[in-house]
């Protein structure tokens, strides 16, 4: 009866504490201490260096996500990729543009699945990288994944809060404001580029450590009752 119920949300789903004590999820309000904020994109490194990988993909140590970096162009495929299922209308009607010019390759567990999909798509010159939906603090995977194989990126998410993707040169984020002609556009500019391109680290290393910090000691205020 004592035990402590503690929700994980990666979506973007509010917490609810109708059946639970407390949460982890990407929302940015604590709810009067009940929530920790810990966005998907956070489990992509292994921060105590368990090498605990995924099914698809390695998770990479801070060190990777903090130093700067070349890519060569040249032998990588001149196109744009994207890896997914969900047909969040926003991105499907720009995936289903692209398509229809030849300028994608689309991938997913449902359709056409992957065995490593950082290696898939180290062998493009373009990702896709769009959320599932726009709201603040909710922010996945898939910058992160773009990031991480040296692959410029079609950007669109918290983009207000979001300075890690929208203030680093690997990513042309957009708005829905844009129409698909504009966006096409970006990307057949990139995907001409043979040339390498420079990578700016995406944080700095203190900034990671605070994030995780700040995780470690929600967690230990919720169970402080169990220490």
């Amino acid at each position: 009866q004592r035990a402590k119920r503690i929700l994980f949300l990666g979506e973007n789903i509010r917490p609810s504490y109708t059946h639970f004590d407390a949460s982890i999820s990407f929302d940015r309000c604590n709810y009067l201490g009940r929530n920790i904020y810990l966005p998907l994109w956070m489990l992509e490194i292994d921060w105590l260096s368990k090498g605990a990988n995924y099914p698809d993909r390695r998770v990479y140590s801070i060190k990777e996500f903090t130093s700067r970096k070349e890519y060569s162009m040249r032998h990588r495929i001149p196109k744009a990729v994207y890896i997914g299922n969900n047909s969040e209308p926003f991105r499907y009607s720009i995936i289903q543009h692209l398509k229809n010019k030849d300028l994608v390759d689309v991938f997913g567990s449902q359709t056409n699945p992957i065995a490593d999909k950082i290696e898939l798509l180290r062998s493009y010159r373009m990702t896709i990288a769009m959320e599932n939906s726009m709201y603040p603090g909710y922010i996945t995977e898939k910058g992160m994944h773009a990031y991480i194989a040296g692959t410029p990126a079609i950007y669109w998410g918290d983009n207000e809060e979001n300075n890690f993707f929208s203030n680093n040169k690997l990513f042309k984020t957009i708005k829905t404001s844009q129409n698909l002609n504009e966006i096409e556009c970006i990307v057949r500019e990139t995907i001409s580029n043979e040339n390498k391109i420079c990578v700016e680290p995406l944080f700095r290393k203190t900034e990671l450590q605070n994030n995780f910090y700040e995780v470690v000691g929600g967690l230990r205020n919720i169970l402080r009752e169990f220490t």
